[in-house]
């Protein structure tokens, strides 16, 4: 275990742990395409989108740069039996394949995936499915995974429901508001860029957008994060945002008497690369 923020607070060991790891996702259907990336995301690790696998090369660049590769299998036995040999031949052996496909394709398709690298689910119709799915296939290949109800202070998530627990209440957020708290809590004290949020919570966005703006304001208000108990998500001018815990709050010389003082279980930061 090593600190995480100053004067002890405590966190999960991310060197014990293993850095965050980059997964490709190719389905063209954008609902699916986003249950996927909200639940690799809320596992804590990086999806990149991948736009077209016709445009990718057998390279070892393309080979070395995923762990897992997550590919939504067309309706068409011959066209899923075709995209299956690119995938293998863009993303090269090492890396890990989990195919996505209907109820009609999964028998064939798992019949063709016999290597202890490739595995078969059927496509989810739910987030809490897919979330599901999802963390018991990267389990399969090794990956470290976030855990599903993590705990900041007075603040504890739950991940396949999107629900947020705190001074005994508990909030649905909606998707992009849950995500962006979870990004905030995992790297409690942390400045966040405006560039690296926009690019790890939207698939596209406008460069002179104000969504984040907006979002930061009305996740704020719902969860009482203007240093209520010494928890305050701030703004860094010119640069993005912060979440400041209580103790980071003492260290930088404010007093807040009478407030209970609470363990976290922080992970540290997480670093992005932008979704295409």
């Amino acid at each position: 275990m090593m600190s995480a923020g100053v004067l002890g607070w405590r966190g999960h060991d991310w060197k014990a742990q293993g850095a965050p790891r980059r997964v490709a996702l190719f389905d063209p259907v954008m609902r699916s395409r986003e249950l996927a990336r909200r639940a690799i995301h809320r596992l804590g690790h990086i999806a990149v989108v991948v736009d077209d696998l016709q445009s990718g090369s057998p390279d070892a660049s393309i080979a070395q740069a995923y762990d897992l590769a997550v590919i939504s299998c067309p309706a068409s036995a011959e066209a899923a039996t075709s995209m299956l040999a690119l995938a293998r031949t863009v993303f090269g052996e090492q890396t890990a394949l989990l195919v996505v496909a209907g109820k009609s394709r999964t028998l064939q398709m798992r019949a063709i995936c016999n290597g202890i690298r490739e595995s078969v689910i059927v496509r989810p119709s739910s987030f809490s499915s897919y979330y599901a799915l999802l963390r018991q296939a990267m389990r399969r290949q090794g990956f470290d995974l976030m855990d599903s109800e993590p705990q900041w202070g007075p603040y504890r998530f739950e991940a396949s429901a999107g629900l947020v627990q705190f001074g005994g209440r508990t909030l649905k957020l909606p998707p992009l508001e849950f995500d962006l708290a979870m990004e905030f809590f995992r790297n409690l004290d942390r400045t966040l860029s405006r560039e690296r949020l926009y690019n790890t919570l939207w698939e596209h966005f406008d460069d002179g957008s104000r969504a984040l703006d907006t979002q930061v304001s009305r996740l704020r208000r719902k969860l009482d994060l203007q240093r209520v108990d010494g928890w305050s998500l701030r703004s860094a001018s010119g640069v993005g945002y912060r979440l400041v815990s209580p103790r980071t709050q003492d260290a930088m010389g404010f007093t807040l008497p009478g407030r209970p003082r609470y363990p976290s279980t922080a992970m540290p930061a997480n670093p992005v690369v932008r979704s295409a």
